[in-house]
């Protein structure tokens, strides 16, 4: 890849990421230290993850290959959505509510020990972590919590990261990681409407 490309592909893959800061920034004064941490460790291991693949995909960066760094990085990933969906459920009991996120740990850990380069096993769990919250609303508080319009327009970044996600899936027509870069700049985005 010649360096203007590098260069380029840096820009969308590992600068796109700092669309996660403002949402840590927003965990921490509202005291939420689970989140907080969450998305630290979202933005290190995805900045990461592309830092090393985009320079050289057999480099070793802090012992560990880009192969690493990407399992890590979905496991972030997919703990984001976790603990959104776990705490939109509004579970009553804190420790139904640590024991749900616990369970959801574990289900994302086997996933992403099964196949971390197979998007099944990254949709599986975040589905996991939404079926959770439809129960808690539907069966166990028999009402959908109100929403305001900064959950419709964090859902409506959402659905636009999703498809660059969606895009950003065939590495091979997608210049510089384009669409995988906008998929970071939404979904920071749609999270930190939803936090607001």
């Amino acid at each position: 890849m010649p360096q203007n490309e590098i260069t380029l592909q840096m820009i969308a893959v590992v600068l796109t990421n700092l669309s996660f800061l403002p949402v840590a920034v927003l965990s921490w004064k509202r005291r939420n230290y689970v989140l907080f941490v969450i998305f630290v460790m979202t933005f290190i291991t995805s900045l990461m993850y592309h830092f090393a693949e985009t320079l050289d995909r057999r480099a070793k960066f802090f012992g560990m290959t880009p192969g690493n760094w990407h399992r890590i990085d979905n496991i972030c990933a997919i703990l984001t959505f976790q603990v959104l969906a776990v705490d939109y459920a509004r579970i009553k009991y804190s420790n139904v509510r640590e024991g749900v996120r616990w369970a959801l740990l574990m289900i994302c850990l086997w996933c992403q020990e099964k196949g971390p380069w197979d998007v099944v096993y990254t949709i599986i769990p975040i589905v996991f972590s939404f079926i959770v919250m439809l129960f808690n609303w539907f069966f166990v508080l028999k009402t959908i919590p109100p929403v305001g319009p900064r959950f419709w327009m964090g859902t409506s970044f959402g659905l636009v990261a999703l498809f660059f996600f969606y895009q950003g899936l065939d590495d091979d027509n997608d210049w510089i990681r384009l669409n995988h870069g906008l998929w970071h700049f939404f979904a920071g985005c749609s999270i930190f409407s939803l936090l607001l």
